[in-house]
């Protein structure tokens, strides 16, 4: 394996977290500290500002059935430097908007940007690129956008706050321009476009022949086939299920609130969570690589499964210190929501996870859009966090029970 082999197919990996964070978490995540200045700067209830993760999800939802056939269609590299234009764009007259309409109408656009800039294309191209350590390098793109997010998310707060939303907002802008038009520079839909192999595939002898053959000869499952097997299925509970512990740090400053534990220790859980990511989400990704995501990712919500235990027992002792160990033991299983994701999709539909995992993806953004309310409904109709701890280790033992019998319906072992 040569130098540029051995080095480009992981700076592939950078830079499509480096334009997941640019593009997806910018937009989704980040943009969670505006809610209140802008509602309080238009004078609009919170709620009317929230509906912009609707209209982001659905709009998303519906436009990810077409990334597949898409970016297989054009050069990637020309399409994503388009999405980041667009995208920095849309971000500019978002800072300028003075009314909830443009709002609307811009998340509606970032949500097709996000489409053709996130999560599928995201598997798709690592896909492509490697034979051996997928996994990992999936995991390795999630890390970078947990970094992005911890790095951004309190410094662009503290624009808000020594400035105002609008100049914050253009800030994002002008950085998804400097992250992303770099990046989108440097990936390529897949290895051979640059004359390359898969990393790990030129490590056995005749590797590239039968790289060849298997790009040639393989039959592709028809849409139909793929949507109406036990691998679809089963992806598609896993996918849903899994953003449960995917959203549940969301509401950790309302459980410190809510215990009497304070706010400020309910934020910490979730800094908790998010710099343990950083750590923990590579050692998943190799161990799905060196045990198989059947042993690995059982083993993984097992310890999520300890974790909402821990958390019911904090509620209960209304406990800071317990609450923070808590936090921990969860990370695991919400950084399975990304990157875990694309593991178990990878695992069930194999050589078909270009088409699996788009139309999987479209399903679980829609259903998505309804989890937070959910969790927070159950909060309201029981008022105890116990219910919703013990509800979301109900849906881990649940995705457990997915990956154990996932092995007797994966698509390649029909064949």
């Amino acid at each position: 394996m040569n130098k540029k082999q051995r080095f480009y197919p992981w700076l592939v990996t950078i830079a499509m977290g480096l334009i997941m964070s640019a593009i997806v978490d910018t937009y989704s995540g980040v943009i969670g500290v505006f809610l209140t200045p802008i509602a309080n700067g238009m004078k609009v209830k919170l709620s009317d500002v929230s509906f912009f993760y609707t209209v982001l999800g659905l709009v998303m939802a519906v436009t990810i059935p077409f990334v597949e056939k898409i970016i297989k269609k054009f050069n990637l590299s020309i399409e994503l430097l388009g999405v980041v234009i667009i995208t920095a764009l849309s971000a500019f007259i978002i800072s300028n908007a003075k009314n909830l309409i443009i709002f609307y109408i811009m998340a509606g656009i970032l949500g097709i940007c996000m489409a053709f800039g996130g999560l599928v294309v995201q598997g798709i191209v690592i896909n492509n690129w490697f034979e051996k350590s997928r996994n990992l390098a999936f995991s390795i793109s999630s890390v970078i956008e947990s970094i992005f997010l911890v790095i951004v998310t309190p410094i662009t707060s503290l624009l808000i706050q020594k400035f105002n939303w609008k100049v914050a907002f253009f800030v994002l802008a002008i950085m998804t321009l400097v992250l992303g038009i770099p990046s989108a520079l440097i990936v390529k839909l897949k290895p051979e476009d640059l004359g390359m192999l898969p990393y790990g595939s030129s490590e056995e002898k005749g590797a590239s022949i039968n790289n060849i053959e298997k790009q040639t000869v393989k039959k592709n499952i028809s849409t139909k086939a793929v949507v109406f097997s036990g691998a679809f299925v089963i992806s598609v509970l896993f996918t849903i299920l899994v953003q449960f512990p995917g959203n549940i740090i969301q509401l950790f400053p309302t459980y410190g609130v809510s215990t009497g534990i304070g706010a400020t220790t309910g934020a910490l859980m979730v800094s908790v969570v998010s710099f343990a990511g950083i750590i923990i989400v590579p050692i998943i990704g190799w161990s799905c690589d060196k045990f198989g995501p059947q042993k690995a990712l059982t083993f993984w919500l097992t310890t999520g499964i300890v974790a909402f235990l821990v958390l019911c027992w904090a509620t209960k002792a209304r406990s800071k210190d317990i609450s923070l160990f808590g936090s921990l033991l969860i990370c695991a299983a919400y950084n399975l929501f990304g990157s875990g994701q694309e593991i178990f999709a990878r695992y069930m539909f194999e050589d078909e996870f270009d088409q699996g995992f788009s139309l999987v993806t479209s399903v679980s953004y829609f259903v998505g859009s309804f989890i937070m309310p959910i969790l927070t409904g159950i909060l309201e109709m029981t008022n105890s966090f116990v219910a919703v701890y013990l509800f979301c280790g109900l849906t881990t033992i649940i995705m457990i029970f997915l990956v154990i019998i996932g092995k007797k319906y994966r698509i390649n072992e029909k064949r």
